[in-house]
């Protein structure tokens, strides 16, 4: 997890990333080990998209082309990151990406396949 979220802070929200359709054939996506929707708690959104740039960032010796300057997650013009409604909660912890699939861990961008029960169809 990024040392940037604080997980005792009160003030986190949980925020939903999505890649835009439109920019999903760009090569800025050889920067990011996912392309599908993610949720991260985070305490903005310019924090949400910086974590979820970490966390699927591949390593360089497994990146297929030298790694554009910037993940498009962090660009609003590659995805959009919405705040979900209050009072949703998110089965992991702050700071931790997660797709309909599971956990994403940081470095290799795998999923962990740990999956929580109850989800709706607002976000896994």
């Amino acid at each position: 997890m990024p040392k940037t979220t604080n997980p005792r802070k009160t003030d986190l929200a949980l925020y939903r990333l999505e890649p835009l359709q439109s920019m999903l054939g760009r090569e800025e996506w050889a920067a990011s080990t996912i392309k599908e929707t993610c949720w991260v708690q985070a305490t903005s959104e310019q924090e949400a998209r910086a974590i979820v740039e970490v966390e699927t960032r591949p390593p360089q010796s497994h990146a297929p082309v030298t790694l554009p300057f910037f993940s498009p997650w962090s660009s609003s013009s590659f995805t959009s990151c919405t705040r979900e409604g209050d009072g949703v909660e998110s089965p992991y912890p702050a700071g931790a990406v997660y797709t309909r699939d599971g956990l994403v861990t940081e470095a290799t961008g795998s999923r962990a396949n740990e999956h929580s029960k109850g989800r709706n169809d607002a976000h896994p």
